[in-house]
């Protein structure tokens, strides 16, 4: 009877650990040139199967973005140009509550993920730079405003940051984990 116990006890015990296993989710890496870290999510149990159709993937996130990001609407996108890459497109996103236009989203073959940068700032995406996708490099360029942060009010011209986001997924833990590199350079407006 006391083995028997045991044994139940044992099993239950494996169970939970394995279902446990597999819901894990890890929040990706974002850091600048200047070591400075941005925010940023990841969804990385969304998109678990390489070999799921790249096409459906992409559709997918389209057809469900308004659902699952309620605050954001999408401004401009980029599909990658290199069709060997996991990554497999970014969205400039604008935030309806502020009006900042600085969140990038990531659509990948082992999930999405979502980079604000600027996030201290007031900062909206310049259409006429665009946005591309080239292998695990994402470029578009924003109008960065400071702001007196005791009142919020502008204190200056906007500067132009121009942006080169890496994106890259380590699989090691057994979860895709996205880290995003920024090299970020600023222009005169």
């Amino acid at each position: 009877m006391k083995n028997k116990k045991l044994l139940v006890f044992v099993l239950i015990t494996l169970v939970l650990i394995f279902c446990s296993c597999g819901n894990e989710t890890t929040k990706p890496n974002v850091t600048d040139s200047t070591g400075k870290t941005d925010t940023a999510t990841s969804d990385s149990t969304e998109n678990t199967q390489e070999t799921e159709n790249s096409e459906d993937i992409v559709k997918e996130f389209f057809d469900t973005f308004s659902e699952k990001n309620p605050q954001y609407r999408i401004l401009d996108y980029a599909e990658n140009t290199d069709e060997s890459s996991y990554l497999l497109l970014a969205a400039v996103a604008q935030d309806t509550s502020d009006g900042n236009s600085s969140t990038i989203f990531t659509v990948s073959k082992y999930g999405n993920g979502k980079v604000t940068l600027a996030s201290d700032s007031k900062a909206i995406y310049r259409h006429e730079d665009g946005i591309s996708v080239d292998g695990n490099i994402i470029k578009f360029s924003l109008d960065v405003y400071l702001t007196d942060s005791t009142d919020d009010e502008q204190i200056s011209a906007p500067e132009i940051h121009d942006y080169e986001l890496t994106v890259t997924h380590d699989l090691t833990a057994g979860v895709p984990n996205i880290n995003y590199k920024n090299k970020e350079t600023v222009r005169e407006s």
